[in-house]
């Protein structure tokens, strides 16, 4: 891949990592866990992989150290002037300082050469101790005896008690190619400095180390002894330098920064350095830390991403769980309605047997009414008490909606509460936005509309049974037979019964007995036929239940599930699949 082709594809990475970031925004508990291991991959990215191929052959060396570790000292002997100002406090140093011939400094100021950084030029060595400029600015100064395959970068306290001078140096390292790891006496073991320069040695960086305030013994044995376990902890082997003996006077020329065992000095170091080579070298090592560095990040995005499936999944599930609970039952009054249904089929002769049948019962109506009574029998309640009857059903299914969706809420809440990371941020910032009352009277409304249940009920069957009825010929012809035999029953009691008694209380039984016919009719039909060729309940059961989620979901559940939805619809969105297609153009080699 050339170098053209790839900076395209890193291009087209930073563009979607950059929406990616802002389009996260919205959910800062998931933004902080997706972006939490990304700060090395855009320090790669920005100060090292998108730098321009005018960069290619100037080395970029990074004075770095602890604090009053002598790094400005150092900066200014190689620069040859007071550029950087040597201050002995902790965190002085708050910009980095940027040192090149004429062309690179001219490169740097118009960032071609570092990328990612506000470049400014220095007009006086204490600015980089000031307060007046934002964090990325990079001072530039000019060093006019510097070969143009060369420059040098003063950088802020790697072990500052200010965190971002830990930010500045870390993106320095990064722009960075050479490293001077300035050390001394009192610093080499400590942690902080050592891992820093341990990682700028993994991440490819040539690293030399430099021990300033060197003890004054016989031969340098403490010095190497120091030196050496410096190597040991951070893997930064020789050449080693030395800046000043502890007591003796400081260098005043770059010549005078010595190498320990012999080797040529640090100047003369840096200058026989293959600068194309030694870029190349640490190109393709940050290319490969990069790569690391985004499979890892897109894996984390990948965890994040079947995380809110599986709570959002979870929670829908468990939606459809709490929705079977909802049993609505119509009320007592339903029976019948299959006996019912098949008379109101009945054919023209069937239809003449019926009212015959029936007005056999009607002419002995007044005297089976006064025997009705003589016998206790009452009717029905009126209509004040079938309304009140409708009206008790229809409150009682509102509770159960009402106390199903509470509780339904409360299961939620519970697991946000629980669930840790991003998906339970997500969860407790929809319940946080949602006014429960509200969405559990929303639910209840849109899910009992009918004023009267059993009526909506009674529709329901008939629209079933019209759709069985003129789906199933041959049952409905063994079904006709059926009631035509039953619709002459009532009638044919008054038969037997004449014989018997010469016509003596044949009106009372008839009249008595047509009811409690039609009661049977009804029971034959509803029992023996309807139960066996369909479920008048469950279908109508299923579609209230059907009509309680979706009121669930536009009311409650939506809501909750708003926030994860959402984030998840980043996670999966057209960022991620650009970023995942750049990851895999990068070479592998």
């Amino acid at each position: 891949m050339t170098s053209t082709t790839l900076h395209d594809v890193l291009s087209r990475f930073d563009a979607a990592f950059t929406a990616f970031s802002e389009e996260l925004r919205p959910f800062p508990a998931l933004r902080s866990a997706a972006l939490a291991r990304t700060a090395g991959v855009s320090r790669l990215l920005h100060h090292k992989l998108l730098a321009c191929p005018e960069a290619a052959e100037c080395l970029v060396v990074a004075i770095a150290g602890g604090t009053n570790s002598g790094k400005s000292t150092l900066f200014n002997l190689l620069v040859g002037r007071e550029a950087s100002q040597a201050v002995h406090t902790a965190a002085a140093t708050r910009y980095p300082v940027f040192a090149g011939n004429h062309y690179r400094a001219g490169q740097c100021l118009d960032g071609f050469l570092l990328p990612g950084f506000a470049p400014a030029r220095l007009e006086s060595a204490s600015a980089v101790t000031g307060e007046d400029y934002e964090g990325d600015t990079l001072f530039v100064a000019e060093a006019a005896d510097f070969p143009d395959h060369l420059a040098v970068i003063d950088t802020p306290d790697i072990d500052s008690i200010d965190q971002a001078n830990w930010d500045v140096a870390a993106r320095v390292l990064a722009a960075s190619d050479v490293v001077l790891a300035v050390i001394t006496p009192e610093q080499y073991k400590d942690e902080r400095v050592v891992s820093f320069f341990r990682r700028a040695r993994e991440g490819g960086r040539l690293v030399c180390p430099v021990m300033n305030k060197a003890a004054n013994s016989s031969g340098g044995v403490v010095v190497r002894e120091q030196l050496t376990d410096f190597a040991r902890q951070s893997g930064c082997g020789p050449p080693w330098f030395t800046l000043s003996i502890f007591g003796g006077a400081p260098p005043v020329d770059r010549r005078e920064v010595r190498a320990f065992g012999g080797h040529a000095g640090l100047w003369d170091h840096l200058l026989e350095l293959n600068a194309p080579e030694t870029k190349a070298d640490v190109q393709a090592n940050a290319l490969t830390q990069f790569k690391t560095g985004v499979r890892t990040f897109l894996d984390d995005a990948g965890q994040m991403r079947a995380a809110l499936h599986y709570v959002i999944a979870d929670v829908e599930a468990r939606t459809d769980v709490f929705v079977r609970r909802f049993e609505p039952v119509p009320g007592p009054a339903i029976g019948g309605l299959f006996h019912e249904f098949v008379q109101r089929k009945r054919g023209r002769v069937r239809r003449a047997i019926g009212r015959t049948s029936t007005a056999v019962v009607r002419g002995a109506a007044a005297v089976g009414r006064g025997v009705g009574r003589r016998l206790g029998y009452r009717r029905s309640a009126g209509g004040g008490a079938a309304e009140e009857q409708a009206a008790a059903i229809r409150a009682n299914h509102w509770e159960k909606v009402a106390c199903i969706s509470r509780e339904l809420a409360a299961s939620v809440a519970d697991t946000g509460q629980a669930l840790e990371g991003p998906a339970g941020a997500l969860l407790r910032e929809g319940l946080k936005d949602m006014e429960l009352e509200t969405a559990v009277h929303g639910v209840a409304s849109e899910t009992i509309q009918a004023d009267d249940i059993s009526a909506a009920f009674r529709e329901h069957a008939e629209r079933t049974l019209e759709a069985w009825w003129n789906a199933h010929p041959a049952r409905r012809r063994a079904i006709e037979g059926l009631d035509t035999f039953l619709a002459v029953t009532p009638a044919a009691i008054g038969l037997p019964l004449s014989v018997y008694t010469a016509g003596i209380g044949v009106f009372e039984a008839v009249a008595v007995g047509g009811p409690v016919v039609e009661q049977f009719a009804a029971r034959v039909f509803e029992y023996q036929f309807g139960d066996r060729l369909f479920d008048f309940l469950s279908p109508w059961r299923a579609e209230q239940q059907a009509i309680f989620r979706a009121a669930l979901e536009a009311h409650l559940v939506g809501p909750l599930l708003t926030p994860a939805r959402n984030a998840l619809a980043v996670l999966e969105g057209e960022a991620v699949n650009i970023m995942e297609e750049a990851a895999a153009q990068c070479p592998t080699d």
